[in-house]
């Protein structure tokens, strides 16, 4: 299987700053999210996304993870801002594992829509928004 990373354009003159002084100097700090889908549902090596998580390692220095799954694959590189507990990890999945998700961004409202949805069933292992 042949694949490219494009990263976008990105200012990379915080790598190796602390990150209250990249913020200082105006940085962008965000996570790092990437995947792989092999539409002939060939199966993806795991090793092409490690190769993309090392690529994005200097956009989300606190934590690291990979989903692996025959056709598909996620990595995400955490910038931890709203629960920086091990809890929100990513990738995701929700409560049964059949859905998975890497996120970068901000859900604003998403502790105004947890209680809504605890009621309809779902389970949180996270006050993480991605995982709402």
């Amino acid at each position: 299987m042949k694949w490219q990373l494009f990263p976008a354009p990105f200012d990379r003159s915080h790598i190796g700053v602390p990150r209250e002084a990249a913020l200082r100097i105006g940085a962008r700090l965000m996570c790092g999210i990437a995947g792989i889908i092999a539409l002939d549902g060939r199966e993806i090596e795991r090793e092409h996304l490690v190769a993309l998580s090392h690529a994005l390692a200097h956009r989300g220095p606190d934590d690291s993870g990979i989903f692996h799954a025959l056709a598909a694959g996620l990595t995400h590189r955490r910038l931890s801002i709203v629960d920086a507990s091990p809890a929100g990890h990513g990738p995701m999945t929700n409560e049964d594992h059949t859905l998975w998700i890497t996120f970068n961004g901000e859900v604003y409202n998403y502790r105004e829509m947890m209680p809504d949805l605890v009621r309809r069933g779902h389970r949180f292992r996270s006050v993480c928004d991605t995982e709402v």
